[in-house]
């Protein structure tokens, strides 16, 4: 794994989460980066503030708005594919076999499915599942990759979808995976060796940054590992409770110009 130049230990670190706190969602489900938060990451980087979006997404399905902040670098699909300059850095693949044994057994139980790729996206859709097509819809709105479900599909981690009033079928196939339930009908699945949190973590070893000088900023459950990780933990105040209780700071929702506020008050700002 090359990691690139190496840093000096005293350099500052941020890690963002995307949907709900670099982003806000309108009515029209068109997605918009608040001016206050454009403005902070621009000041930050400006202060020479490292910067890398950390995203359960894959960078196949983030928002072609957020490739033009000034970031530093991507993590995506929850710790699954790092990229800093441009430059890939990691990427995890599931064993093809694997990845086929998978995709069958998901078929036998007749779930509904998002397979989630760094080239776009996949789904099978036997449920005819409400929420998950609203998803697909904006996906396809967005402009980005369907790609076909076959044998030889690519992906590196995939959502569940199941009717409200089903049971969970027995999802123990399943043992080397992180299972993230959201709600009644939705899990997030991600192999155990990658997280939001492990990728922080290599990036400051790999970086020779200093955990003191680690910032995350997030606003759901699938933020948990990489909030776990980091000294400086700010929490978007539209997050649940139990994310909150992980805040070193709680600021306000991404449409009230939180994250400028916490990155005012953290010093974070400093070349204004």
């Amino acid at each position: 794994m090359k990691w690139g130049a190496f840093m000096e230990h005293n350099q500052i670190i941020c890690f963002f989460d995307v949907d709900g706190t670099l982003t806000i969602e309108c009515d029209d489900q068109k997605i918009l980066v608040p001016e206050g938060t454009l403005n902070a990451l621009r000041k930050a980087h400006d202060a020479g503030v490292l910067l890398f979006a950390n995203t359960g997404r894959p960078y196949g399905t983030v928002h072609p708005l957020i490739k033009t902040l000034p970031l530093d670098g991507f993590v995506c699909g929850c710790g699954t594919w790092i990229m800093r300059d441009g430059k890939e850095l990691f990427r995890h693949e599931i064993d093809r076999n694997e990845r086929i044994e998978i995709m069958h057994k998901i078929k036998e139980l007749n779930l509904s499915c998002v397979y989630e790729a760094k080239e776009g996206f996949a789904v099978v859709d036997p449920l005819n599942h409400g929420p998950m097509n609203r998803i697909v819809q904006t996906y396809l709105q967005d402009g980005f990759k369907l790609l076909e479900v076959s044998d030889d599909l690519v992906f590196e981690k995939f959502c569940l979808f199941k009717n409200v009033d089903d049971q969970w079928p027995d999802l123990s196939f399943l043992k080397n995976y992180d299972k993230m339930f959201k709600g009644s009908t939705f899990v997030e699945v991600v192999p155990l060796s990658c997280s939001k949190g492990k990728a922080i973590t290599s990036l400051l070893k790999e970086l020779n940054i200093s955990y003191e000088n680690s910032y995350s900023f997030g606003d759901s459950v699938n933020d948990v590992e990489m909030l776990k990780v980091t000294k400086h933990s700010i929490v978007m105040g539209n997050a649940p409770d139990e994310v909150k209780k992980l805040a070193t700071y709680v600021t306000k929702t991404a449409s009230e110009n939180g994250l400028y506020e916490a990155m005012e008050q953290l010093n974070l700002l400093q070349g204004e």
